[in-house]
């Protein structure tokens, strides 16, 4: 399922069943790590897997995300 937002929106979240929302945010002045392509990354129960193509979110539970990409964003 893709989704689109009517506006630009600068921040998408996924919750572990998979519920998906756009919303207008600010992260503030986070310490930001740029992800290296080819290594899982795990975190508060959820698992990134950045790729050229991609960066995928799936919760380790559920098995629930998203994927990023520059062409838009979709939940699984």
């Amino acid at each position: 399922m893709e989704f689109s937002y009517p506006a630009p929106a600068c921040c998408v979240a996924v919750d572990a069943d998979g519920e998906f929302d756009w919303f207008n945010g600010n992260a503030g002045n986070p310490d930001f790590i740029t992800l290296e392509y080819g290594i899982a990354y795990h975190a508060l129960g959820w698992t990134i897997e950045p790729a050229p193509e991609d960066t995928t979110f799936s919760n380790d539970r559920t098995g629930h995300g998203m994927s990023v990409s520059v062409d838009g964003v979709e939940a699984f």
